[in-house]
């Protein structure tokens, strides 16, 4: 199918946490912006969505989902990239302390960021 039939929604606005999956909004408007005969693809454990049921079936769009297992892989992530061995910065674009955490939520609020690393000190 070519690129330009897949859509997909990400969130971090305020009524879920970054990460948690798509919001009422970011569903809503996704299905709506879709062209007719479009799959929207949403990942992530949605947290009192809904989908406009109407638009997808008047307008022919595909609804796919599925879940995803982070705390399978998380461990093992955490600990390469910690030791250097893989580079996040594909994912992470804004980066902050634990005392500033809150900017970057907010950053990934205002889309002016994707992902927000918090570096941490040394525990001791």
């Amino acid at each position: 199918m070519p690129d330009e039939r897949k859509a997909s929604t990400t969130s971090s606005t305020p009524s879920g946490p970054p990460g948690a999956g798509p919001s009422r909004t970011s569903s809503a408007q996704t299905v709506t912006s879709t062209r007719p005969g479009s799959i929207v693809g949403a990942i992530g454990a949605p947290h009192d969505v809904v989908v406009p049921i109407e638009t997808v079936i008047f307008r022919n769009v595909g609804l796919r989902g599925g879940v995803a297992p982070v705390r399978r892989y998380l461990p093992e992530l955490l600990e390469a990239v910690l030791d250097g061995a893989i580079n996040p910065g594909r994912i992470f674009d804004f980066e902050t302390d634990l005392e500033h955490v809150v900017d970057g939520y907010r950053a990934m609020d205002e889309r002016r960021a994707v992902k927000a690393m918090v570096r941490v000190g040394a525990v001791h």
